[in-house]
């Protein structure tokens, strides 16, 4: 249960951006990414966890961004639409086995927790500078602008959804590993 045991870290990505002056004072800008991870970990090192217990980790972004930015002598004013999609999803890597933890010795079966973070992120800004005045003590300038967002979270965390039974060995107390002193189940 515990040794040596392969971790595997998979990731695809993939970005791109495209620009465009449809005049000389403006500008439009696309950008887009796209991320897609897979990871097996949790397991071994100083936690005493099985690979049992392992869990399998998923996490993906993806993300778009559009911007316009126009420019004349006395002003700037740049315009962006963005939108993002983040995903993070681990799972146990064996669900079916229940969760066994015989203190300071070994943690085996199945991961106890599944969690899904779901986000949702839609955004449009306008930043607009321009020159107030010009005087001998210089340009002054000022900004205005706005920002709108539109989020959507969905979490769903199932915390012990996979029972944990804990054993210690503590005769002068009462416990043994024999039968566990306690359940955890959420």
């Amino acid at each position: 249960y515990l040794g040596v045991f392969p971790s595997p870290f998979r990731s695809n990505l993939a970005f791109g951006k495209l620009s465009w002056q449809p005049a000389e004072n403006q500008l439009v800008d696309w950008s887009g990414n796209y991320r897609r991870e897979h990871e097996i970990r949790d397991f071994g090192g100083g936690s005493l966890a099985a690979v049992q217990a392992a869990n399998d980790i998923k996490n993906s972004v993806n993300g778009s961004t559009l911007r316009h930015q126009w420019n004349s002598s006395t002003a700037l004013n740049q315009a962006t639409l963005s939108y993002q999609d983040y995903v993070f999803n681990p799972v146990p890597l064996h669900p079916d086995l229940v969760g066994l933890n015989y203190e300071g010795v070994i943690r085996l079966g199945g991961s106890a927790t599944t969690q899904k973070f779901d986000q949702r992120r839609l955004e449009l800004r306008d930043d607009y500078s321009f020159t107030v005045s010009q005087t001998r003590a210089g340009d002054h300038n000022l900004q205005a602008g706005f920002n709108l967002d539109r989020l959507r979270y969905n979490v769903n965390k199932s915390l012990t959804g996979n029972p944990v039974f804990n054993y210690r060995n503590d005769p002068a107390n009462g416990f043994a590993f024999a039968q566990p002193f306690e359940a955890q189940f959420g």
